[in-house]
């Protein structure tokens, strides 16, 4: 299996030291079966933990698990060992030779330490791994707030982002709407001041009308005054001589007080004059300012309109 960074390195177990200790205790251990049996319930005891520590372990383990399984293996023999070795405590009637005894009980002594440097080394892993482990979980906790974070931070920047373009694309119609306005506003100035112009020269031309209207109306009046002065003239020179025939034709004995002649109304006779011959010329209208003179009425009203 492979091994990991933070995986611990194996320490090397010291070799069994003999001392008088070692040799005591296996000494008592020929005398005592119970003292046997329970070193043998203290290795079975240490195998449970050495299996609870397996199984509890967390899962990245490498080379812890290769040494619990050794150490394991090895409990399984020495334990093996000890059983046998009780057996034949029990079952052997005589000793033959204490040191032989005595040389397997140092070697149960020396096992035991042995494996009891073992848990103890396997403990410490343990320890180690589970430190590893939560100093790995609180960094992946930490990875992860801060993953949150960047994604809150890429969210709200793209709320921002929108935002800003709907901003800009709102300040875009603004100003295009502003620029209609105005550019409306000035229309609307331009046909006011065409109208008010229109309407000035609609009030001149119609003040121009009056006018001519009423210059009209006193030519016409002129006119009928001087229409009436010959129509008296005419009149009061027929009563000093005889009646020619023409005269007769024209004019009627009897008076009225007016008559009209060409739509002016005049003062004279009350017959209206007969129709002239076509021999006899037409009357001309002129122009009172420039004195132009005109065949039509039609004509004459718009030579006035240009010449006043």
């Amino acid at each position: 299996m492979a091994s990991h960074p933070g995986d611990p390195k194996p320490q090397s177990l010291p070799p069994p030291v003999a001392s008088l200790q070692h040799l005591k205790k296996a000494l008592n251990l020929t005398k005592d079966p119970e003292a046997l049996q329970k070193l043998i319930k203290e290795n079975e005891e240490y195998k449970k933990k050495i299996r609870m520590q397996r199984y509890s372990d967390v899962p990245e383990r490498s080379q812890t698990q290769v040494q619990v399984a050794e150490l394991q293996q090895e409990l399984q023999q020495f334990a093996h060992q000890c059983q046998t070795m009780y057996h034949r405590l029990t079952n052997a009637e005589n000793i033959k030779s204490i040191p032989i005894a005595s040389m397997q009980n140092y070697d149960l002594l020396a096992e035991n330490e042995k494996l009891r440097a073992k848990v103890a080394e396997v403990t410490e892993m343990n320890k180690k791994w589970q430190m590893y482990n939560q100093q790995r979980e609180a960094y992946m906790k930490k990875l992860c707030s801060l993953g949150s974070g960047v994604g809150q931070c890429r969210t709200q920047e793209g709320v921002k982002t929108s935002q800003n373009t709907n901003i800009g694309n709102v300040q875009k119609d603004t100003s295009k709407l502003e620029e209609e306005n105005l550019a409306l506003k000035a229309q609307i100035k331009i046909f006011t001041e065409d109208f008010e112009s229109e309407r000035q020269d609609r009030e001149k031309a119609q003040a121009r009308v009056n006018d001519l209207e009423e210059e009209l109306i006193k030519l016409k009046e002129t006119q009928h005054e001087k229409n009436s002065t010959t129509s008296e003239l005419g009149y009061s020179r027929s009563l000093g001589k005889y009646d020619y025939p023409t005269q007769q034709k024209l004019y009627s004995p009897q008076f009225s007080r007016i008559s009209k002649h060409g739509g002016l109304a005049t003062d004279g006779c009350s017959e209206t004059l007969a129709p002239r011959s076509p021999s006899s010329p037409t009357k001309k209208l002129a122009c009172p300012s420039c004195m132009k003179i005109f065949e039509k009425q039609s004509e004459l009203l718009e030579h006035v309109d240009i010449c006043f």
